[in-house]
């Protein structure tokens, strides 16, 4: 099935006004004691909506490969309309996502994201509409399921889970091996593919690829920090959100 660039754009204006919706409806529900007001109270909203996406990037990105396993062998034109669905509601998420957290979070906390969105909105736009590379951004997709469990680990933490305890330990194992093995493995792959193939894509797209490596081995850092280099302190540390940091 053809879904045209023109569609695409409307199906994510689409998902970034559901996202908006979303977030209204999420703060009418009940949420953990000390995230109910204030700055604390958008950072649960903005984990529930980015858990959500997580579990819709990661389902589009495996189900394009299933229906479409040409997409493996051809990732530069093999064609897919669910996983170009799926990328127009991803991008609606990450224009959303952009706007919320410029508007509710600290410079300083939101430039990393900030890079990682205007990075991926640009080249989601460029494949929407050139119809090309639509093999890498399914492999991509993958990424998010380590987004799952890394949000899982938030939510952990919010509901005052120790690091500690049986269910926080066993998400944190899956939680490192899908970021080593699918997030930073995936993002390798995708920037030796883009400087590969530099000669039929979008010139700024190696770099930019290496840019979000880069970053996501500097979150990978500060994670294996927080959950196993630092040393236990006697007061209570303050909880952080690896990836809003």
């Amino acid at each position: 099935m053809e879904i045209s660039s023109s569609v695409s754009f409307v199906i994510m204006a689409t998902s970034m006004i559901m996202c908006f919706l979303l977030n209204l409806l999420i703060d009418k529900l009940p949420v953990p004691p000390k995230y109910a007001d204030g700055s604390r109270r958008h950072k649960w909203r903005n984990v529930v909506i980015s858990t959500i996406h997580a579990v819709s990037a990661s389902t589009g990105g495996l189900a394009s490969i299933y229906f479409a396993p040409e997409l493996l062998s051809d990732p530069l034109n093999a064609t897919s309309a669910i996983i170009l669905v799926s990328m127009a509601i991803t991008n609606g998420y990450y224009v959303y996502d952009f706007i919320d957290l410029a508007m509710n979070t600290k410079l300083a906390s939101f430039l990393p994201l900030m890079i990682h969105h205007t990075l991926d909105i640009f080249i989601l736009f460029w494949v929407i509409v050139e119809k090309k590379m639509f093999g890498i951004v399914a492999i991509t997709s993958c990424i998010e399921i380590n987004g799952i469990s890394l949000h899982l680990r938030h939510i952990l933490l919010m509901f005052d889970y120790k690091k500690d305890d049986l269910v926080f330990k066993v998400n944190n194992v899956f939680n490192v091996v899908t970021y080593v093995v699918l997030r930073l493995g995936i993002l390798a792959y995708d920037t030796w593919w883009l400087f590969a193939n530099w000669t039929d894509v979008n010139f700024l797209f190696p770099p930019m690829s290496l840019i979000l490596l880069l970053l996501n081995i500097g979150l990978f850092y500060r994670l294996i920090e927080s959950d196993y280099i630092r040393k236990p302190i006697t007061q209570k540390p303050k909880v952080r959100d690896i990836m809003a940091d």
